[in-house]
């Protein structure tokens, strides 16, 4: 059983974590969790996070952030679609097969729309 939370902030309308949260979730095995967390909405539910990701969030990293179970895969950006999938199998690395070309990123990025 996997768990991958995506965290992000975006500035309008559902971000590339929201989209990535539900590509997941069509791809996930009975158990796995995927959860997406828009730290910009007011009421959202509470969930556990890690000491690494309270860390992450509090020293101001970069979002998004993608998290395996509790270990920061990713952060600034969000792998492709593909090495995504990747993450929900417990025996792959927790970081992605390569290294990312930027055009096979997606980015919150820091401006708004």
């Amino acid at each position: 059983m996997t768990r991958i939370q995506i965290l992000e902030r975006p500035c309008c309308g559902p971000g590339q974590g929201h989209k990535l949260a539900e590509f997941l979730r069509e791809h996930a095995c009975c158990g796995d969790t995927i959860e997406y967390i828009n730290l910009e909405e007011d009421g959202a539910p509470t969930t556990a996070l890690s000491g690494a990701v309270m860390s992450h969030i509090l020293n101001g990293a970069a979002l998004p952030l993608l998290v395996r179970d509790g270990i920061v895969v990713s952060a600034g950006s969000l792998p492709n679609l593909l090495d995504a999938v990747d993450l929900l199998d417990p025996t792959s690395p927790a970081t992605p097969r390569t290294p990312l070309p930027l055009h096979q990123t997606t980015s919150s990025g820091s401006g708004c729309c």
